[in-house]
C-alpha cells in the first residue's frame, strides 16, 4: 500500500509560478549514490549554483527561486553563504524566496490550505554577511541594487 504524498514545495512554486504567466522550469537535481539502503537515502537534491530550485522568466527578468516550507531563515542563510547568489544579483538577476505553509482558510476553522510568504532578496541581505568579514561583493558594485523587486510577486497578499 502507498502512502498518498501532497505537492512538494517546488511543485506548488511551479504551478503558482505558472497561474501567474511565468516561464518556469525546475532546475533542481536528484543525484544518486548507489542502491538504497533501509533508513538511508539512496541520494541527494543538488540546487543550480547551490542555491536555485527554478528559473522562471517573467516579463521584468529572470528569477532564481528557492522553496521551502516552514525553515525560511535556514534557506535565507544558505543564500547568503552562496557565493554566486550575490554575483546573480551584480549580474540583473532576481532573487525570490518562497516559504509555504498551511493556513486556515477561516478562523477558528479546521479546513487549511497551502500560501506561500515571498521574499525578494536583495543585496541587503547580504550587508549582515559583509559586516562579518565575508569579502562578498567587495567591488565597485557594491551598493548598486539595493532593492530589487519584480512584478506579481505579492502572489495571495
Amino acid at each position: 500500500m502507498s502512502v498518498k504524498r501532497g505537492l512538494s514545495s517546488v511543485q506548488r512554486t511551479l504551478r503558482a509560478c505558472r497561474d501567474q504567466g511565468r516561464f518556469v522550469e525546475k532546475v533542481e537535481q536528484w543525484v544518486s549514490y548507489g542502491p538504497a539502503k533501509p533508513g538511508m537515502p539512496s541520494g541527494t537534491r543538488r540546487d543550480a549554483f547551490g542555491f536555485i530550485d527554478i528559473l522562471a522568466i517573467d516579463s521584468a527578468a529572470i528569477v532564481a527561486i528557492q522553496a521551502c516550507t516552514q525553515s525560511g531563515a535556514e534557506h535565507l542563510r544558505k543564500i547568503q553563504d552562496n557565493e554566486y547568489a550575490l554575483a546573480w544579483l551584480h549580474a540583473g538577476g532576481i532573487i525570490e524566496l518562497w516559504i509555504w505553509r498551511k493556513v486556515k482558510e477561516k478562523r477558528g476553522g479546521k479546513r487549511e490550505r497551502w500560501q506561500p510568504r515571498i521574499e525578494n532578496i536583495t543585496t541587503k541581505h547580504f550587508e549582515t554577511q559583509q559586516a562579518k568579514g565575508n569579502d562578498y561583493g567587495k567591488d565597485e558594485r557594491q551598493n548598486e541594487g539595493a532593492a530589487v523587486t519584480t512584478a506579481g510577486s505579492n502572489l495571495f497578499e
